[in-house]
């Protein structure tokens, strides 16, 4: 489908009788070729292909009507698509520079660059950062508007996803990829400059998707994840009481005086990440936080998750590490495909969200997502990789309906994975996991979906995946009902879906930890709630005060606590803590 195969797409409502042409057939036919000329001309490189045909009419009042929709679909360049600046002729070529300014108007400008050239140049710096993808689209429409007659209205569908995508964190707040790996850069050098420490910090290495771009909901700086006493400004915003974490993995130097006893080597590894905390705390007053399952350290406004490494300690303790380590390989992996492909991230915290607004968040793990949505990158079959949210979210989609889940999903960039092995997986043996990815430091296939998702969940999946398919699929080439231009398009994909459940529950937002991050409001998910389940629903009173004092509260730390100091309120925070999971 077509769908699949464009990254943006563009219905152009054309009035034919404004053109000259002595048939009806012919206008629709010249308006086809007009608007493939202007398109191609305005966008140049930033476009591999453009392909222009007219949208059958479904209706029988749209018969005989002089309008006509001409479906667009083009194919992005990924070195092109989204640069600011279209440099055309230079000024001492007159014929030439008149021609551009005739195609662009008053869009057109005489610049001179860095090498000395002058040039006429059109500047499309007025498209905020966060809209960078809308570029392509944008210089379509506008050459559209200024070089075809008969064009009346141009739609577009780069920002289908705009509403969903906008509730995720920006990186405006501090929490891009880039400054998270440069705060975990300054840390790491801080770690192995640690002088006290029994074993040296040899490496640290990223394991969260927040330090390569997929986590939908990174985590922004918090006002008491700072050095000891700091925090608490004058800030108005609400302090979140479950700060998320970033994990990361410590490699320490070698050492053949590990003990030999698993349980043992486990307890030496967290005295070792609690040595490591202690340390950090004496030499640069940088707090830290110990649990009974975790040794957080709290540095630059982020809460950094230890895991310590010991693999280099002999093979009895690496052994004991055989779920880290196979974490950490995954990390590697896809922060290298997220570095080749730019709209990798981007495309994968979309799909993060639909995953989640469906409920299968506890059933399929985020780096399941990861491994999934990168296999649309890295073998994109007959076509090119995508460079567009749409196309890789229609594309997952795609996946997940119609591939044959007894068979295995490869991810396999370097091509280390041979057909034989994947041919011995056994995926009738017992235990044997309903969805399988093989990579290739998982030649087994199981560690990503071993626990989750079942073959029931999985079956519901590819149900709503299947009809969600078709109605991206409709909206994108122009047969639905829907106008690519409605705000509320993308709605239709993500509502949940009740069908199968027997019962149903929206909580209180004050005990959500991040209730800003719900896609939809809890009034119109009552109403979905009250269509499907009638008459069996029960409400809580809200307004009851003895409720309101019970309940837990989780958005925010509250006020008294606050003004206690930024010790106190430290110790209330339950770094981490995701009631949901």
């Amino acid at each position: 489908p077509a769908a699949v195969r464009y990254d943006l797409h563009l219905h152009v409502t054309a009035h034919v009788a404004d053109l000259e042409s002595d048939s009806d057939i012919n206008a629709r036919r010249d308006s086809e070729i007009a608007a493939s000329k202007v398109i191609s001309r305005a966008l140049g490189d930033r476009a591999k292909l453009v392909r222009v045909h007219e949208i059958p009419k479904t209706s029988v009042d749209d018969l005989g009507s002089s309008a006509c929709t001409l479906w667009v679909g083009i194919v992005l360049d990924p070195e092109n698509a989204m640069r600011l600046v279209d440099i055309g002729p230079s000024s001492a070529d007159d014929k030439e520079a008149k021609d551009f300014r005739a195609f662009w108007g008053d869009r057109s400008e005489l610049r001179q660059f860095k090498d000395g050239r002058i040039c006429e140049s059109v500047v499309w710096d007025f498209v905020p950062p966060s809209q960078r993808h809308h570029i392509p689209a944008i210089v379509a429409e506008q050459a559209l508007e200024r070089n075809m007659t008969a064009c009346e209205r141009v739609e577009w569908s780069a920002k289908l996803f705009d509403e969903p995508m906008s509730k995720i964190t920006s990186s405006k707040e501090g929490a891009s990829p880039a400054n998270l790996l440069q705060a975990l850069d300054r840390l790491a050098k801080r770690m192995k400059d640690l002088k006290e420490m029994p074993l040296k910090v040899n490496n640290v290495q990223p394991l969260s998707g927040a330090f390569r771009g997929t986590d939908p909901f990174p985590p922004t700086p918090h006002p008491l994840a700072h050095g000891a006493g700091v925090g608490l400004g004058k800030s108005e915003d609400d302090i979140p009481v479950c700060p998320k974490t970033l994990d990361i993995l410590i490699q320490l130097e070698g050492s053949g005086r590990w003990p030999e006893d698993p349980t043992s080597i486990e307890k030496t590894r967290a005295m070792m990440a609690i040595e490591l905390a202690e340390s950090l705390r004496k030499s640069y007053a940088m707090p830290s936080i110990v649990s009974e399952e975790s040794v957080d350290i709290l540095f630059e406004g982020y809460a950094f998750r230890v895991h310590i490494s010991a693999a280099t300690g002999g093979a009895h303790v690496k052994a004991t590490e055989e779920q880290l380590l196979e974490r950490a390989a995954h990390a590697g992996l896809i922060a290298s495909i997220a570095a080749r492909f730019p709209m990798f991230g981007v495309s994968t915290q979309l799909i993060n969200r639909w995953i989640a607004s469906h409920m299968f968040s506890p059933h399929i793990s985020d780096e399941a997502i990861e491994a999934l949505v990168a296999t649309l990158f890295v073998t994109p079959g007959s076509a090119l990789p995508p460079m567009s949210r749409e196309v890789t979210f229609v594309r997952f989609l795609n996946l997940i309906a119609s591939h044959l889940w007894h068979d295995p999903v490869v991810l396999d960039p370097e091509n280390v994975v041979n057909e034989a092995e994947v041919e011995r997986i056994n995926r009738t043996a017992k235990g044997a996991p309903a969805m399988c990815i093989v990579t290739p430091h998982d030649r087994s296939g199981s560690q990503l979906t071993l626990a989750a998702p079942n073959v029931v969940v999985l079956k519901r999946l590819v149900v709503i995946a299947t009809r969600a398919t078709l109605e991206v699929q409709g909206l994108l080439d122009g047969t639905s009902k829907h106008s690519l231009g409605d705000e509320d398009a993308w709605e239709k994909f993500f509502k949940p879906s009740l069908s199968g459940f027997q019962a149903a529950f929206i909580l209180r937002r004050s005990a959500l930890p991040f209730p800003k991050q719900a896609l939809f409001p809890s009034k119109r998910l009552y109403k979905r709630m009250r269509e499907h389940f009638g008459s069996e629903m029960s409400v809580v009173d809200e307004d009851d005060e003895e409720t309101l004092a019970q309940s837990i509260k989780l958005a925010k730390l509250p006020p008294k606590l606050l003004q206690r100091g930024p010790d106190k309120a430290r110790e209330a925070l339950l770094i981490g803590f995701n009631p949901m999971s």
